[in-house]
């Protein structure tokens, strides 16, 4: 557990600075990777770990959608 936690910090950290790159400069690429890597490593853990409730993964989505939402509704205006 405590690999898997040490694991979601380093995406988390990389993710967010890329996420903020992104969305500075404008690219829709950077926008995108990090809920698709988000959701990716969700799965994963979904898959190897089924003691984890479903509703992570229902949690994962749902950020992963609103995220993209967010990011097309910022870069029109």
């Amino acid at each position: 557990a405590a690999i898997i936690a040490l694991a979601f910090v380093t995406i988390h950290t990389f993710s967010m600075v890329i996420a903020f790159n992104g969305y500075a400069e404008g690219n829709k690429m950077d926008q995108l990777f990090v809920p698709v890597v988000h959701l990716a490593a969700g799965l994963v853990v979904r898959t190897f770990y089924l003691q984890i409730h479903s509703i992570c993964l229902i949690t994962v989505i749902f950020k992963a959608l609103v995220t993209i939402y967010f990011s097309q509704s910022t870069n029109q205006s």
